[in-house]
This record gives C-alpha cells, sequence and structure tokens, in this order.
C-alpha cells in the first residue's frame, strides 16, 4: 500500500491504465503464478517477470514492462526501467545465499512459515495432488 507513482523532472507520469480507482493512487499488488511467472500490477504500468530453470543451479529472468498507452514518455520509460533493475538486483544475493544455506551439511530440507510460505504450500498441495 506504498506506491508511489514514478515522476520526471518536471512532474510528468505516466498515464493511468483506463478505470483504474482511487484505491490504487498509492496501491500495488504482486502476484507469484506458480512456479514461474511474478507480476507486479500499478496504477500506471505493470510488469511479469518469467523465471526459466536453466540447470539446478542457474536460473534466467526475462522481465517486461508495460504501460497502458504505446508512446509513453521514454525517459520516463527508461527511469522506470533503472528504478526496477535496482529493485531486482537488491534480491539476487538474497536468492543466492538462500541457495548455497540448501547446500550446507546442517541442512534439513526447512520448514514452511504458515504465515510466509502459504503461496509456497499452496503449490505444494496443488502439485502433490495431481496425477503423474
Amino acid at each position: 500500500m506504498i506506491y508511489r507513482q514514478l515522476t520526471n523532472e518536471t512532474g510528468d507520469t505516466f498515464p493511468d491504465f483506463e478505470d483504474v480507482g482511487a484505491k490504487w493512487n498509492e496501491r500495488a499488488e504482486y502476484v507469484a503464478a506458480y512456479p514461474d511467472v511474478r507480476l507486479g500490477v500499478h496504477r500506471d504500468h505493470a510488469f511479469a517477470i518469467m523465471l526459466e530453470p536453466n540447470g539446478p543451479e542457474r536460473t534466467v529472468e526475462h522481465i517486461h514492462l508495460y504501460y497502458p498507452v504505446p508512446d509513453a514518455d521514454e525517459s520516463l520509460k527508461m527511469r522506470n526501467t533503472q528504478l526496477w533493475k535496482t529493485v531486482f538486483e537488491e534480491d539476487i544475493s538474497v536468492v543466492e545465499e538462500m541457495q548455497r544455506g540448501r547446500h550446507a551439511m546442517g541442512f534439513d530440507g526447512g520448514r514452511l512459515s504458515p504465515v510466509m510460505d502459504s503461496p509456497t504450500h499452496g503449490f505444494h498441495d496443488w502439485a502433490a495432488g495431481r496425477e503423474a
């Protein structure tokens, strides 16, 4: 609930998607679609991240940004791209450290937290119920 619309030096912003309500003025939604798609939805742009497993130790992220109009301001688009690149790059070391930790001799497989890992639990439950 803390989304702040990006502006340039003169205060310009991206146009909003059509028919967005006032609740989106300072709100965004981030959705994980099992197991390899992440979506971010904002009043004035959206992103999709597709995770491509490239072996047991490597994943490639494909990130796409979408705007409500095809001719959105190029300088704002570049600024927004850099902002999200910085945010997404902050996660890389965290994920890499977690992966290294999974290789530790004392790691027993971990535990799911009922609060933080409900999407993961949901995916595992769905996968376990599928026929091979």
